[in-house]
């Protein structure tokens, strides 16, 4: 998924916002400028965790074309691998026996669920669990099996899978591709903490 757009997005909205911040008058509605303040503090950290996905996932495109252009027993290629290795392991972390990177909550931003990106290497299975939350699985890239309740589901990118809470589940990858997924989950805790910080 490119996140450009939503980056791109966050940052002309920063840029709007920061000029009304400017605007003479502003404080003249302290309801309107306090609005504002709030909005000006969650878009600045967005923009901030945006351009930096941006320069890693940038970081990542020279360095794999490196190492497809290089002799594998090269010193850059030895070099391009070292940095991919790098710079994965900054965007995902071990957990749950698959690479997952926690999306919501970011700092200065308020959400009614929270949500994480997850990654299945081939031969990954996850750990089985249940939650008190409703979640939704959105599968991106590859192939999966859903292991819940005794069945086996099979899931393809593209699809849309809601386990509803208390469901035990795992997730397998048996292919030899990278098997991606975003989740996003939530029960009547997050929404009333999300309630509360709103008003």
């Amino acid at each position: 998924m490119d996140l450009r757009p939503q980056i791109d997005n966050f940052s002309r909205r920063f840029a709007e916002v920061e000029a009304a911040l400017s605007a003479p008058g502003v404080f003249d509605n302290p309801q309107r400028a306090q609005e504002l303040s709030r909005e000006y503090a969650r878009l600045k950290e967005l923009s901030a965790q945006g351009q930096a996905y941006l320069k890693t996932a940038n970081d990542l495109a020279e360095n794999r074309a490196l190492l497809q252009s290089e002799p594998s027993d090269s010193e850059l290629a030895q070099m391009a691998k070292e940095d991919i290795h790098r710079l994965e392991s900054e965007k995902v972390s071990r957990n749950f026996g698959l690479d997952f990177k926690l999306l919501y909550p970011w700092e200065g931003m308020n959400a009614p669920f929270r949500g994480a990106w997850c990654v299945l290497r081939p031969g990954d299975l996850s750990e089985a669990h249940s939650h008190d939350q409703d979640e939704i699985v959105i599968c991106m890239t590859g192939h999966g099996l859903l292991l819940t309740e005794g069945e086996k589901i099979d899931i393809n990118a593209g699809d849309i899978v809601f386990l509803k809470a208390g469901n035990e589940h795992a997730m397998t990858n048996q292919l030899t591709e990278d098997f991606s997924y975003y989740s996003i989950w939530w029960n009547q805790g997050i929404a009333t903490e999300y309630l509360g910080e709103a008003e």
